[in-house]
């Protein structure tokens, strides 16, 4: 399993809210996210490669949604934004548990 850092912005007037994103990541593409520290950032966990994680990405999400994805090769290290007070690490947990991959 790898390692990725998603960063993106939306653009104003989209459609697209942050959780869209969360559960694409955790429903769709089957990822676990492992942190969530700022509003528009996730690290998350999955088997895929980089290239197919971002054709998927804009496959999802082909207009209103500019993004960098990075693979991270080390420990990810941060503070929790204070003003974040939404868990998205929980949420990404609730849909893994009814997922396929578990079963």
């Amino acid at each position: 399993m790898k390692r990725f850092h998603l960063s993106f912005d939306i653009a104003e007037g989209s459609n697209i809210k942050t959780l869209d994103v969360v559960r694409f990541l955790c429903e769709d593409l089957l990822c676990k996210i492992v942190f969530h520290r700022v509003k528009s950032t996730f690290i998350f966990d999955s088997d895929d490669v980089l290239n197919k994680l971002a054709m998927k990405i804009e496959q999802r999400f082909p207009d209103d949604f500019y993004y960098e994805l990075s693979e991270v090769k080390g420990e990810c290290y941060g503070k929790q934004n204070p003003e974040i007070k939404d868990d998205y690490c929980e949420v990404c947990d609730g849909y893994r548990i009814h997922s396929k991959i578990n079963k």
